[in-house]
């Protein structure tokens, strides 16, 4: 999930003009939070990890709070001290239990500040698979079907999860920035084939 992450934020900046928005060094920045946004997870969930009381839990709290931490290690190490905020607070982002609180907390703005831009950015490249081509997309979802071990038909679970997450965090990236719109066609056309009958299960 790393790389894809990290590629999807690369076609941002570059194909969708986000460095015209954004400066080279939080540019640089950026790539760096989707390369380390998930460093050192061993597929287990934050609902698991708290069942389990697993070492994560114990020493993090949570997953995203361990990724946040090894990145700030890392960093630290190669003297890369600067947009510390930035990064906390995207990595944390990432943690999908607490969706509606960042998406909430920057929906009704009419002007994002720069770790708004952040938080956006990261949040859509963590779940960005839906943007790809549907074999693509389909590896991820099995993935993630795996290590939550849902039972639900992945046709449904994921038209749902299009709805209540995908769905509203790109609308609200074309909002702000309209040259994504392809985005959303391509997340429509993902969920059309999830209803489609040939993908049933």
């Amino acid at each position: 999930m790393l790389l894809i992450s990290t590629i999807f934020l690369h076609e941002l900046i570059v194909l969708y003009k986000f460095n015209k928005i954004l400066t080279k060094n939080e540019c640089f920045i950026l790539l760096i939070i989707g390369l380390c946004h998930d460093i050192g997870h061993v597929g287990k969930t934050n609902q698991y990890n708290e069942k389990y009381k697993t070492k994560i839990f114990r020493k993090y709290g949570s997953n995203e709070k361990m990724h946040y931490e090894i990145t700030k290690s890392i960093l630290t190490e190669y003297n890369i001290l600067y947009y510390n905020d930035f990064i906390e607070k995207s990595i944390l982002s990432t943690n999908i239990d607490q969706n509606d609180l960042y998406i909430n907390e920057i929906k009704n703005k009419n002007k994002l500040d720069k770790i708004d831009i952040f938080v956006l950015l990261i949040k859509c490249a963590d779940l960005s698979h839906f943007t790809k081509p549907f074999n693509i997309h389909q590896i991820w979802v099995d993935k993630i079907h795996k290590e939550n071990n849902i039972e639900t038909d992945k046709n449904i679970t994921s038209v749902n999860f299009i709805d209540k997450i995908i769905l509203p965090m790109f609308h609200l990236l074309y909002k702000h920035f309209p040259l994504t719109v392809d985005l959303l066609i391509k997340i429509d056309e993902t969920k059309n084939k999830w209803l489609s009958y040939e993908f049933y299960e």
